[in-house]
């Protein structure tokens, strides 16, 4: 298979004075792996006949294209016109669903561009903003990718993102909406991701201008757009010119997809909520507004809509930092309440532990007191083994018994010495008492 029979992510046209800079785009394309067939690369390559056949093949296989030109003259040259032109037809039959993206180099301004290129999204050549060009061309940064990954990772996107990337799409919209333009075909794969991870509403090729909603009124053909976001009111045979209710419908859908993974036509009059438990009361309700049948009853417009997201965002976070500060005061009140009850068990054990002790010691007091009356009483008596066993409990009755033992221990002293005199005394012979006459 040769390397123009593959599949293209992207097609760059450019005349070859502006191939420098088409050049440049092209090779930071494919160094984020983005497939990418530059038209002015391959002429000198092959003869003129060859060279139709790969441009040919190439413009078949890529889903966008990039348009490169510094000049009127050069975006309306021969074989640049050619190719750009040939893109915008299979756009508009449905052939092709990709983006179209004119790049404009130097002094030349939007206003210069032919009337079917300025439909469609224009930037300006700076490599320092080659990462907003990346998300046009590349299916990594859509919204339909990201649901794809969160399908296939059977983790779904974060409600809080789903819904700021609602809002952004709805900012968008309000800009087209001021402008009198309605999308027609907002769905996953038309909202893109620029390198700051904000979402932008793309693809314009369907939308409705002022002129065309004129001719939409007189003529009456159908509305174009994709079935599974289109509102009632797009709906073939339905031919009324549309509102920028409609668009609110299609960011509903796209809402309801990006909340629970699956697409709305086949869930018709579900909540998210009944997909996905998590999904807020509000958001819950926004989303159901959004898809209502009758317009009057949606928002009005991109604007409203972003306002009511907004609101909700702001009133959710709101509503968790006034969560948060009712745990974190209820965890204080919980806190106190363990540290009173420690102190009050603290304070009870002491006073408990208190009580012990006084009544221990009046105890101890008590049989001290005995002990020191029983010493006493077998003083007097002289029976030192009574006396000897009042000092040994004595001894074990703390400091103060200790101290009553050494007491009595000194008058047991002073009494074994007084009967020990009297003992002598007793055993010396007396002499005779003289008899008187």
């Amino acid at each position: 298979m040769s390397e123009t029979e593959q599949h293209w992510d992207v097609f760059i046209t450019a005349k070859s004075t502006d191939y420098p800079q088409a050049r440049q785009l092209h090779d930071y394309l494919v160094s984020w792996g983005v497939k990418s067939f530059l038209s002015p690369a391959v002429l000198p390559a092959m003869g003129r006949t060859d060279y139709r056949r790969e441009i040919d093949r190439a413009l078949d296989s890529a889903t966008h294209m990039i348009v490169v030109a510094s000049s009127v003259e050069n975006i309306n040259s021969r074989w640049v016109e050619a190719e750009w032109g040939g893109f915008i037809n299979e756009l508009r039959s449905g052939r092709k669903s990709g983006n179209l993206l004119t790049v404009i180099i130097g002094t030349m301004k939007v206003g210069d561009l032919p009337f079917a290129l300025r439909q469609y999204e224009v930037v300006p050549f700076d490599p320092s903003l080659f990462e907003t060009i990346l998300p046009y061309v590349s299916s990594i940064g859509s919204l339909a990718a990201q649901i794809e990954i969160a399908n296939e990772n059977e983790r779904p996107i974060p409600i809080k993102r789903a819904v700021q990337w609602a809002l952004e799409a709805a900012l968008g919209l309000s800009e087209m909406h001021q402008r009198d333009l309605v999308h027609r075909d907002l769905k996953p794969s038309n909202i893109l991701l620029d390198g700051e991870g904000h979402a932008r509403v793309s693809n314009l090729r369907l939308v409705q201008t002022h002129e065309s909603r004129l001719q939409q009124g007189s003529v009456g053909a159908p509305h174009p757009g994709t079935r599974e976001y289109m509102p009632p009111e797009q709906v073939p045979p339905n031919t009324y010119p549309l509102r920028p209710s409609a668009d609110v419908y299609a960011l509903g859908c796209v809402l309801f997809e990006l909340l629970t993974g699956q697409v709305y036509f086949h869930h018709e009059g579900t909540p998210p909520s009944g997909l996905r438990s998590e999904v807020p009361l509000w958001l819950d309700d926004l989303v159901m507004r959004m898809l209502s049948q009758e317009p009057k009853e949606r928002p009005r417009d991109g604007g409203e809509a972003a306002e009511l997201l907004r609101q909700g965002l702001e009133g959710e976070q709101a509503q968790r930092a006034e969560e948060q500060r009712k745990m974190e005061e209820k965890a204080r009140q919980k806190r106190e309440t363990a540290e009173r009850e420690q102190r009050e068990r603290q304070a009870a054990a002491q006073m408990k532990a208190e009580r012990h002790s006084r009544q221990e010691a009046e105890k101890q007091a008590a049989e001290i007191a005995r002990l020191e009356a029983e010493a006493g009483q077998a003083l007097e008596k002289r029976n030192w083994q009574q006396v000897d066993q009042a000092l040994k409990s004595l001894a074990r009755k703390g400091v103060e018994g200790q101290q009553k033992a050494r007491e009595l221990q000194t008058r047991l002293v002073q009494a074994q010495r007084e009967a020990e005199v009297l003992a002598r005394q007793e055993a010396e012979p007396h002499p005779p008492t003289p008899i008187s006459y």
